[in-house]
């Protein structure tokens, strides 16, 4: 995902099945650099719906829990540093009678690749596809030139081999002789 500096972008989780309606989840997001293999937690909301931002003060984060399996979070205003790798981890909690809460399962989300660019860099982005059009239209433009010029040397060579083939049959008619009889004023 290419986002412009400043331009907010979210991070779903969303849960697919679970294994009871007595359920609880705990979400926790990572970050992790393009160039990096730490894997950093920025954000988790425990079960018991305590939330704790771990990604830093210059980051404004949203969180959203609009239904009982979807939890997003939205990145307000990012900048070049925010560019990398996110995904969620969800951790499935059950109520137990003897132990108070099991875990029942752990699961990661694919990975989203995001990059913040400057404003030089999405003027790069639109200068590359604007030259990448502007190419591609000369490229046809060649071809349909090529086509055509063939089409006519095509049509000319066709011409001219017709008129040829008629004028030499014409000359060939004047020029034998239609009588084959020696004259009498031997």
């Amino acid at each position: 995902m290419n986002i412009s500096r400043n331009q907010d972008f979210t991070i779903p989780c969303n849960i697919n099945k679970q294994s009871s309606h007595e359920s609880k989840f705990q979400v926790t997001w990572f970050w992790q650099k393009e160039i990096e293999t730490k894997q950093r937690p920025i954000f988790t909301v425990y079960r018991n719906s305590i939330q704790q931002h771990r990604f830093g003060e210059n980051v404004r984060l949203r969180y959203d829990h609009p239904d009982p399996s979807q939890f997003s979070l939205t990145f307000s205003s990012p900048g070049p540093d925010n560019s990398g790798l996110y995904f969620c981890e969800v951790e499935e909690w059950l109520p137990s009678l003897s132990r108070g809460w099991r875990k029942v399962a752990v699961e990661k989300s694919g990975h989203l690749n995001v990059s913040v660019l400057t404003e030089g860099d999405a003027n790069a982005n639109t200068v590359s596809e604007c030259n990448t059009t502007t190419y591609t239209i000369i490229i046809a433009v060649l071809i349909i030139m090529v086509v055509v010029i063939l089409l006519l040397m095509f049509k000319v060579c066709r011409s001219k081999g017709s008129q040829g083939k008629n004028s030499s049959s014409s000359l060939w008619a004047e020029s034998v002789p239609m009588n084959n009889k020696p004259s009498g004023d031997d």
